[in-house]
């Protein structure tokens, strides 16, 4: 979803390097901001589907589900986590903030990444937040230059520690992945999840150290999209490609000459994952009681459903997550639990990151709108 200013300019695909205002009654504009009040409704309405035809097909009616009790004590304290890892990633936003500009802006850090977080789950591969944050800091007087390498350092540092905390679960625990359930079909789906955010991670530091190739490799790539009609202005396209390469390689050698705030982020990041993890395990307290044996099992298991969900090409992993939660928690909820917990872990993963970024949207249209107001009379 994309929103602006009415005096915001925007690139013309049409045209060589010229801009045009953007104009946010247009038809695609408003196309847009309906999709996205639309698709929550309709991810839920899929999961929805997904847990009703499981519960048919496992012969759970609708009064064993409410008759499972929960122990909401360890719902209010993974409501507690969620609070602590939003505090956590925008102090990470921060500390990318000061290091590449000096500025010190919490309030700004912290709706930047409700943001993000908000709009990523209404695209796939959770690629608007990135693209978004970027328009936010740009509306925020941040120079093409800083909101390159706030955007970029935060990225970096953020998906080493995402790498970290779940290479070190899988790496420790892969070994009862046959205690999950699942199948042959969920299983390959978990192997191939896996070896895709490896690659992933390679090519993230491989663009990090190396000139040549990743540049041969984007100009190709731009080459190809503008063969495809994809990319129209393919001067345009070539030149920002460059640019953003350039500004990469400079933050990178900015990170690399600031170890204490490369571990620090690094730090942050891990503990924020980890504890974004760990929120399975409390649902699991809430319904069962806690249990140290089972913990193990269910960070392996949330882990590779975060995986498998994140490499399939829908908004929110809609249908993916669920469908994985099912298949390789069913033994370890048993049922009727099992249905519980997915509606738990729909609201911890799904509609309170959804709901948390829709305050901060309301507090920028009201003072868009107070502006206007002053700005008239």
């Amino acid at each position: 979803m994309y929103i602006t200013d009415q005096n915001t300019e925007v690139p013309d695909e049409e045209t060589s390097g010229e801009f045009q205002i953007y104009n946010p009654h247009s038809r695609k504009s408003r196309l847009k901001r309906i999709f996205a009040i639309a698709f929550p409704f309709v991810n839920l309405a899929v999961a929805g589907v997904i847990i009703f035809l499981a519960m048919r097909t496992d012969d759970v009616s609708t009064s064993d589900i409410f008759s499972v009790s929960v122990n909401w004590l360890f719902l209010f304290v993974a409501l507690l986590v969620v609070i602590v890892i939003i505090l956590l990633e925008s102090g990470r936003w921060q500390l990318s903030m000061y290091t590449m500009t000096k500025r010190f802006q919490p309030f700004l850090c912290l709706r930047t990444y409700l943001l993000e977080r908000h709009y990523n789950l209404l695209t796939p591969f959770h690629t608007g937040g990135k693209a978004y944050q970027l328009y936010y800091l740009h509306k925020h007087k941040f120079s093409a230059g800083e909101i390159t390498a706030i955007a970029i350092s935060n990225f970096i540092l953020g998906r080493v520690g995402f790498q970290l905390v779940t290479g070190i679960i899988i790496a420790v625990l892969m070994s009862r992945l046959s205690a999950l359930d699942g199948g042959m079909v969920v299983t390959s789906a978990i192997y191939i999840s896996i070896v895709f955010n490896v690659i992933l991670t390679f090519i993230i530091l491989f663009i990090s150290f190396n000139k040549t190739i990743p540049h041969k490799v984007s100009m190709l790539c731009v080459f190809i999209l503008h063969k495809m009609r994809i990319i129209k202005n393919h001067k345009a396209a070539k030149h920002a490609t460059e640019e953003t390469l350039w500004r990469y390689r400079v933050t990178v050698r900015k990170l690399v000459r600031s170890p204490k705030v490369v571990l620090a982020s690094i730090t942050l990041a891990s503990i924020a994952q980890f504890l974004n993890l760990f929120i399975i395990a409390l649902i699991y307290a809430a319904l069962f009681g806690w249990s140290w044996s089972v913990l193990p099992l269910l960070l392996l298991g949330v882990v590779l459903t975060e995986y498998t969900a994140s490499t399939m090409p829908v908004p929110g992993g809609t249908g993916a997550m669920e469908l994985f939660f099912l298949s390789i928690f069913a033994t370890t909820f048993g049922t009727p639990q099992i249905f519980v917990a997915l509606v738990l872990w729909k609201v911890f993963s799904y509609i309170i990151p959804i709901l948390t970024g829709v305050p901060v949207i309301a507090y920028d249209n009201i003072k868009k709108f107070r502006l206007r107001r002053q700005h008239k009379t």
